[in-house]
């Protein structure tokens, strides 16, 4: 309804907050988890600490931010937004904190009911604005309001978990400073690294393509959530047990992960490849048309990215986040050459910059795999992992072959005709593990119990 030049606007603003997000954060929303992880009673008092030291963050960066928006020359639509999400940020910063606090203590299911409920108002709240005519600014205005009520939300949620027993936090002051910086490398390293592209485009091929690559982006980060509601739940689990020194049950646990994700990724991002161009096409009009092929470029990209995450989250909770700090800086140091190469080819040969985008990232998330790996977890390269690999290979090429040729039809058809191939190739082949067949149970039987009583009977 606001079209891509406005969408291209929109998701240039934010990145702006993204920016200073990671700066204002400086780490500490890890350092709580790890801590709280260790000790559910750090709760309160390391929220506290934290949240003084990213108002004052927070504080400090408003004039390079004001300094910056003034000399970039954006339009005025763009520095409106930007003004607002001042607000947005501010409100969201004790948001942060909690969730970091509540996933050290394991709510995972308080964070769930609270992301579906924020969800649900987002997608309401937002079409009815667009339908008033509140455009792109009142969307800005209705992430300040969910930032407020999460803040209530979520207020009494910790409330829960207050002890009466008075403890001191951990880390506060220059302590928690110093140890925050060195997970900020990371966070600094990661945000620069999903927004140069961003970047890259708006300045080589302006905001149409930029929107259409904003459109993708959006619907390839939605389908991120097998390994986020993964990673939300490891992270707390890995911290522990490398802080109690169990050197087997770490990787063990880090390569069951790796196998199942590997599945999973294989089978949403094929069958993305599958569904991309007819996908955009029914959801959107013909202005987002250059928006489905940047998404079946991302569907390959999700299953290298699902990978990269578990590796990141690894690294971060053992000790190791500057290693994965140097492969960040490394991937972005490589995407500067690889988004100006292939934005300019792709914009040249298909009329479509935002490809080159998508495509940029296959390289660097492959890179960033096949290092994590030498440096992080050398014991991946298993004959059990391997074997995966192998059979992921065989079930996604049975998986695009039965989609393709569907491509152009409804996209239900083709997605479906996906599924099945995948689904009767991992049969055939054996390659569930008894880990993932009792998942699979357990879900079935958390499917039949939500049916009505009678049809069970």
């Amino acid at each position: 309804m606001i079209g891509p030049v406005a969408l291209g606007d929109l998701r240039l603003a934010i990145s702006v907050w993204l920016v200073v997000g990671v700066f204002t954060e400086w780490g500490t929303s890890s350092v709580i988890t790890i801590e709280v992880a260790k000790d559910h009673r750090q709760a309160r008092p390391m929220m506290r600490s934290a949240m003084r030291l990213r108002f004052l963050l927070f504080a400090l960066t408003l004039p390079a931010v004001a300094a910056f928006m003034f000399f970039a020359g954006y339009p005025a639509i763009v520095n409106v937004i930007v003004a607002i999400g001042a607000l947005t940020s501010v409100l969201g910063i004790p948001v942060s904190v909690i969730r970091a606090a509540l996933t050290g203590l394991e709510e995972m299911s308080s964070i769930g009911r609270f992301d579906v409920a924020t969800e649900t108002y987002l997608v309401a709240a937002t079409i009815l604005m667009l339908v008033l005519g509140g455009g792109i600014v009142g969307i800005t205005i209705l992430g300040t309001t969910s930032a407020a009520l999460g803040y209530l939300w979520l207020r009494n949620v910790i409330r829960r978990h207050d002890t009466s027993q008075v403890v001191a936090p951990r880390l506060s002051g220059r302590p928690l400073f110093r140890t925050g910086s060195s997970y900020l490398v990371l966070g600094i390293s990661v945000t620069l690294y999903l927004q140069i592209d961003t970047i890259v485009i708006s300045l080589l091929v302006g905001e149409k393509e930029l929107g259409w690559y904003s459109t993708a982006d959006s619907i390839f980060a939605s389908l991120y959530f097998v390994p986020t509601i993964l990673m939300t739940t490891l992270f707390p689990r890995f911290a522990r047990l490398h802080d109690a020194e169990s050197p087997t049950e770490a990787p063990a646990l880090l390569e069951q992960a790796f196998r199942t994700l590997l599945l999973c990724g294989t089978w949403i991002g094929i069958s993305t490849v599958v569904v991309s161009q007819s996908f955009t096409t029914f959801v959107f009009d013909h202005r987002f048309a250059g928006a489905g092929p940047v998404l079946a470029v991302f569907g390959i990209v999700m299953i290298l990215g699902y990978q990269t995450i578990l590796l990141g989250t690894y690294a971060t909770t053992t000790g190791r986040a500057r290693v994965w700090s140097i492969l960040m800086f490394i991937s972005i140091v490589a995407s500067v050459p690889l988004d100006l190469v292939l934005v300019r080819w792709t914009s040249d040969r298909y009329n479509n910059g935002a490809i080159g985008g998508a495509l940029a990232y296959i390289v660097t998330e492959l890179l960033q795999i096949v290092a994590g790996i030498r440096w992080l977890a050398p014991h991946l390269l298993s004959k059990a992992s391997l074997g995966r690999f192998v059979r992921m290979l065989i079930a996604g090429g049975a998986t695009f072959a039965a989609g393709w040729p569907l491509r152009r039809e409804f996209f239900v058809i083709p997605g479906l005709a996906s599924a099945a191939a995948f689904f009767t190739t991992v049969i055939i082949l054996g390659t569930l593990d008894e880990f993932e067949k009792k998942t699979v149970r357990r879900v079935l039987h958390a499917a039949l119990r939500l049916r009505p009583r009678s049809h069970v009977s």
